[in-house]
Parts: C-alpha cells; structure tokens; sequence
C-alpha cells in the first residue's frame, strides 16, 4: 500500500515538473544572436554611445555613481550647453533636475540617484557633489576607446551587448595597463521601443 502511494505520489510530482522544466527550456531559448546586419549596426551604433568615450563604467542596483561619472564626463565631451563653468579651473555644474532628466533620457535607473551623491565638497578632492540645486563636477580623466562589441544578443524585452577591451590579451589572459575586463550591457526596452541602459556587467 505504502509502494503504491509513493508511486503516485512520485507520478504527481513528475507532472507538476514536466510544465515547470518546459517553461525554464522556453524562457531560457527566448534569448537569440542578432545576426541582422540593419539591426545589428543599429543596435551597435546605439552602443557606442556608451563606449565611445567616455567609457561607463560597471554598475548594478548597488552602485549607480558609474552613471553619473558616465553622464557628466559626456556633456563635457560632447561641449553641451547644458552645463556651465564656474572660477575653478577644470569645474563645471549642471541643475539637479537637468542632470536627471539627462539620466532618465539614456538609463534605466532609480529617479532620485543624484540625491545619493555628497552635499558640499567633502574635501579639495572631491570629484562630484551636490550644493544648492546643482551638481559640481571636474574634467577628469575618464577612460576612452579601445572597446569593442563581441556580439549582441536579444530577447522580447531586452538587449545584451556583450563588450571587451581590444587591449585584452586572450593568450597571457592578462589586461595591458589597467584595461578593461570583458563586460556586459543590458538595455531595457519600453512598450514605445525606447531603450535604456539597465546595468553594465563584468563578464
């Protein structure tokens, strides 16, 4: 009696997997290679935004400040007229609310990530903070080029485009002078096809 029940009970169990493991198979094979070229030269250019230089740098839920660094080192490259510069030499600000409507423009990220940074210059070498409803920020050196694209890969709601330094060095599995380790950027996607960077990954 008692091996009849347990046969029944293994038979149960093994139906309620079989649903269960055909999902994970499916979700998991929901993640394809972009191999149209159209698509694949739009997606990367999108990319290089992110990697042309200045580089973003690795961040995740824990650590947003990459993104600020990343956000205030572009509007210098790029000379945007949304910032100003004060006395101090190699100092620039930008409003609070320019800045994160900056962010919410390229990233996919909290609302309120520039509250997190520093009210007031912590010390002389302090290289962002907030004071007085502007963020202050310097003309430091932010790592450029020598980045490129390994593949992309997609999914109904996401993007990945998996990156490497070229100063990589696939034999001695080495990095030159502090390069880059392989990573990973995900880009979320909206309803309206917008899509944003959600996290930047060590590969």
């Amino acid at each position: 009696m008692i091996g009849i029940k347990r046969i029944a009970l293994c038979l149960t169990l093994t139906l309620i997997m079989i649903p269960l493991y055909s999902c994970e198979k499916k979700n998991n094979g929901n993640v394809t290679m972009v191999t149209d070229e159209t698509e694949y030269d739009s997606i990367a250019e999108m990319a290089y935004y992110y990697i042309g230089g200045p580089v973003l740098d690795e961040f995740n839920e824990d650590n947003y400040l990459p993104v600020i660094y990343f956000c205030t080192a572009k509007m210098i490259s790029d000379s945007s007229n949304l910032i100003k510069w004060t006395d101090r030499e190699g100092c620039a600000f930008v409003s609070v609310e320019v800045l994160s409507d900056y962010i919410d423009e390229y990233f996919d990220v909290p609302e309120d990530i520039v509250s997190y940074l520093p009210m007031g210059q912590i010390n002389n070498s302090s290289e962002i903070y907030r004071a007085n409803g502007k963020v202050f920020f310097f003309d430091s050196f932010h790592p450029t080029g020598g980045i490129e694209i390994k593949k992309i890969e997609k999914d109904e709601n996401a993007v990945y485009v998996y990156c490497y330094s070229s100063a990589y060095d696939k034999k001695k599995k080495d990095f030159d002078g502090g390069a880059r380790r392989p990573f990973m950027m995900t880009f979320s996607m909206s309803d309206g096809g917008r899509y944003r960077v959600l996290k930047v990954e060590p590969q």
